[in-house]
C-alpha cells in the first residue's frame, strides 16, 4: 500500500493542505460558460447582451500560480439586411479587470496577461 502524504499549498496568503496527486491541468478553468440574450425587431435592428464567465485556472499542476473566478459582459447593437449588416460591438461593459495566460506548455507557469479594458468595435460585413 502507497500512504497518501499531505502536501503544503500556498492559496490566499494561508497554508492548506492538499494530498499528493490531487491536481487539475494547468490554464483549465473549473467552468467556462457564455450566454446571450438577443432581440431583433422586424425592421432590422436589434441589440445582444450577455456574460462570459471562467472559473478559478491553475497556472501550473501544483496549485501555486493561479488566476481567480471572473467575469466579462460583452453587448452589441446591429443592423440586418439580408445581403449586409452592420454592427457595433461593446466589449468588458462593467470594465472589469480580468487575466489570462498563454500556453504553459509554451512559455511556462509565469506568463500572465491583463485582458483589455472596456473597447468598442464595429464591423460591416457583406455577402456574397
Amino acid at each position: 500500500l502507497e500512504k497518501s502524504v499531505p502536501l503544503l499549498v500556498w492559496r490566499k496568503r494561508w497554508y492548506v493542505r492538499r494530498e499528493k496527486g490531487a491536481t487539475r491541468a494547468a490554464s483549465v478553468p473549473q467552468i467556462m460558460f457564455n450566454a446571450y440574450l438577443t432581440y431583433q425587431f422586424d425592421n432590422g435592428f436589434g441589440a445582444s447582451i450577455g456574460p462570459q464567465v471562467t472559473g478559478e485556472q491553475w497556472q501550473n499542476q501544483e496549485g501555486s500560480l493561479r488566476i481567480p473566478a471572473q467575469f466579462t459582459i460583452n453587448a452589441f447593437l446591429f443592423y440586418r439586411q439580408p445581403r449586409w449588416d452592420v454592427q457595433i460591438n461593446f466589449f468588458n461593459i462593467t470594465d472589469e479587470r480580468n487575466w489570462t495566460s498563454i500556453d504553459p506548455s509554451f512559455a511556462g507557469n509565469d506568463v500572465i496577461y491583463p485582458e483589455q479594458p472596456f473597447r468598442i468595435s464595429g464591423q460591416l460585413r457583406l455577402k456574397f
